[in-house]
């Protein structure tokens, strides 16, 4: 679990130096840089909803989570979230 944890810092860590250094930059203000956010949010938009029903069927139905587990977990999604925004922002930046 430790590794896996060590492995999702790392490359939010890397999606988010990507996505400042956009933001940050004129391109992001033209039509082509609110296009490449506009795409970029609906890539990740749908990954922490998805995964918090995930947790709440485990939760319900397989076994309970305490309250410490939860927590991580939706500290985990919020990472995994803004990891795929900001890769999904590099990515579109190169397609053009």
């Amino acid at each position: 679990m430790f590794i896996f944890v060590i492995i999702i810092a790392l490359l939010f860590l890397i999606a988010f130096y990507g996505m400042i250094k956009f933001k940050l930059s004129p391109e992001s203000k033209s039509d082509h840089g609110k296009q490449v956010t506009l795409k970029s949010a609906k890539n990740s938009i749908a990954v922490f909803p998805i995964g918090l029903l995930f947790i709440e069927l485990f939760h319900r139905f397989i076994q309970e989570i305490s309250f410490t587990t939860y927590r991580d977990f939706m500290i985990a999604l919020m990472l995994i979230t803004f990891t795929i925004y900001g890769f999904s922002i590099m990515k579109l930046k190169k397609a053009n």
